[in-house]
């Protein structure tokens, strides 16, 4: 298992695909650069929300490459900080 914390808020360029990919903070949007970095068959896992409503998302890469997304229910997070924040 690696891991590695830094400002990720828009992926790691030059790394990756991942097979999961956790965020611990809130985004107002789920970040386009961290799902071009979820690998077939992986997922990202995201609070996305504004100040004081957050949806934990899901969101996985299909066999053909394709996308799908669920939103997992409420959830309270700190907001993102970051580019993306």
């Amino acid at each position: 298992m690696t891991y590695l914390e830094a400002d990720a808020s828009d992926g790691l360029k030059g790394l990756g695909p991942f097979d999961l990919i956790i965020v611990t903070s809130a985004a107002p949007e789920v970040p386009s650069g961290l799902v071009d970095q979820v690998k077939v068959g992986g997922m990202l896992l995201i609070p996305v929300g504004a100040q004081f409503g957050h949806e934990l998302i899901r969101v996985r890469r299909n066999a053909d490459g394709g996308l799908s997304s669920e939103n997992l229910g409420g959830v309270a997070f700190v907001p993102m900080k970051g580019k993306r924040g």
